[in-house]
């Protein structure tokens, strides 16, 4: 019966002992579990950070797109001003040789035309001359033939405003006779 109840408490304490590897092991399996579920809330956590951050980065990919494609056509355009800066320039460039063209053949027309006219003007002014000289000669003979008609003609009118005068003189002493005339007829036919 001893060995019998020492049979029983050998078994007795390794039932216990079972029993408490047991519940060291689900223990163990819980803690385990819950650093499972805790590695998993926590891998959660930086695959949902991961995530973020990817679509944080492909936001900013997006962005940095949009500004390069707008820097592209910024620059685009800046070459596009460029390149018409650079066209105007060119053609003011040639409108002014084709100026300058113009002007140097109108310069060399004008001085053409100068030498012309200066030319004209001395053979004019030779001619003016001459012609001057024989107007002056034939003024000079005019104006004495117009002195000469003058003084002639001046000579007939005072003879005619003395002819005139006399006359008027005559007609005077008529009218004074004729009056005195009157005057005494008047006279006499009062007295009569």
């Amino acid at each position: 019966l001893k060995e019998r109840a020492n049979e029983c408490a050998l078994e007795s304490e390794r039932q216990a002992s079972l029993e408490e590897e047991r519940a060291r092991r689900d223990k163990e399996r819980e803690k385990e579990r819950e650093i499972t579920l805790e590695r998993e809330k926590d891998r959660a956590k930086v695959v949902d950070a991961l995530r973020e951050k990817a679509r944080a980065m492909e936001k900013e990919r997006e962005e940095w797109e949009r500004e390069k494609a707008s820097l592209e056509a910024e620059k685009e355009h800046l070459k596009q001003i460029e390149r018409d800066r650079l066209k105007e320039k060119e053609e003011e460039r040639q409108r002014q040789f084709k100026e300058r063209v113009e002007w140097e053949n109108e310069r060399e027309t004008l001085k053409h035309q100068l030498e012309e006219v200066q030319r004209q003007v001395v053979q004019q002014r030779t001619e003016i001359e001459a012609a001057y000289t024989a107007s002056r000669d034939r003024e000079r003979d005019n104006i004495l033939a117009l002195q000469k008609a003058a003084a002639d003609r001046e000579r007939e009118l005072l003879d005619q405003k003395e002819e005139e005068k006399r006359r008027l003189e005559a007609d005077l002493r008529d009218r004074d006779e004729e009056l005195a005339r009157q005057r005494d007829r008047t006279r006499r036919d009062n007295e009569a």
